[in-house]
């Protein structure tokens, strides 16, 4: 049976058996041909780059008013709700802020009050104080935490990431944007 893509002109239509693991194969299909996207994945909005949603590296422990970031793509216009992560173990009376920056480093949404920790090893999801309507660019996705205990499981250092001492529990107005890789929390916007 046909699944919606149709060839320019032809008449002819790419089958289920030629889309696999999200791809189109042996299937010739022009420039102008029609996707039907239900069968074929979409991209998460604002992952960190090159980072594999998964808990393969270990939970290591954050340290107390300091910021961490790392790149994050948004592909098409999208509103933002927040920040998510992967928490590792839960130190005593953790607290967690998060804060979205453009490519420039300047704070596009922000939470100023403080979100409690999650349970250990769950992903939470950290809400700016309001919706961000982002267009398609790079970003830098952060968290900041008020205490030494708390841990995140973090990705490989592959991608734009950097960390910042606050000396307070807040999130920066500006980051310099990072021109290095950095062992960073995997979060991602949601």
């Amino acid at each position: 049976m046909a699944l919606g893509v149709t060839r320019a002109g032809v008449g002819s239509s790419v089958s289920s058996a030629e889309i696999v693991n999200d791809s189109i194969v042996n299937a010739d299909v022009n420039a102008s041909a029609a996707v039907a996207v239900s069968k074929l994945a979409h991209p998460s909005v604002g992952t960190r780059f090159h980072v594999a949603p998964n808990l393969s590296n270990s939970s290591a422990l954050r340290v107390a008013d300091r910021l961490e970031y790392a790149a994050v793509i948004v592909p098409w216009n999208a509103t933002l709700t927040g920040i998510g992560y992967w928490v590792g173990a839960v130190g005593t009376a953790g607290s967690v802020r998060c804060a979205l920056y453009d490519a420039a480093g300047t704070r596009v949404a922000n939470r100023t009050s403080n979100a409690s920790v999650a349970s250990a090893n769950t992903w939470q999801q950290v809400a700016f104080d309001s919706t961000y309507g982002a267009v398609p660019g790079l970003y830098f996705a952060s968290l900041i935490w008020s205490s030494g205990t708390d841990t995140a499981y973090t990705g490989a250092t592959i991608g734009l990431a950097g960390v910042a001492a606050q000396g307070g529990f807040e999130t920066p107005s500006s980051i310099t944007p990072p021109t290095t890789t950095s062992l960073a929390p995997l979060m991602a916007t949601y």
